[in-house]
């Protein structure tokens, strides 16, 4: 299977603040894995707690965030 680049936007539970990142992957499932880690590592988690950061959107290609803006959630 052809590696594919993703754009993928989560959500880190703990903080709620978002993340927009760029990976390779073969499929849509394996971006969301390589995400949660990405997302875990970059916070110190150990990786059964990156699991628990949540993935809202997988876009084929790559994307920029145009925005730029750090935005939190609050309930």
């Amino acid at each position: 299977m052809k590696l594919k680049e993703y754009t993928v936007v989560g959500l880190y539970q703990d903080n709620k603040q978002v993340y927009v990142g760029t990976v390779i992957a073969r499929t849509v499932p394996e971006a969301v894995l390589f995400t949660k880690k990405d997302m875990g590592k970059k916070r110190g988690a150990d990786e059964q707690d990156s699991m628990t950061d949540a993935v809202l959107a997988v876009f084929g290609g790559k994307y920029n965030d145009l925005y730029g803006e750090d935005e939190l959630y609050e309930e």
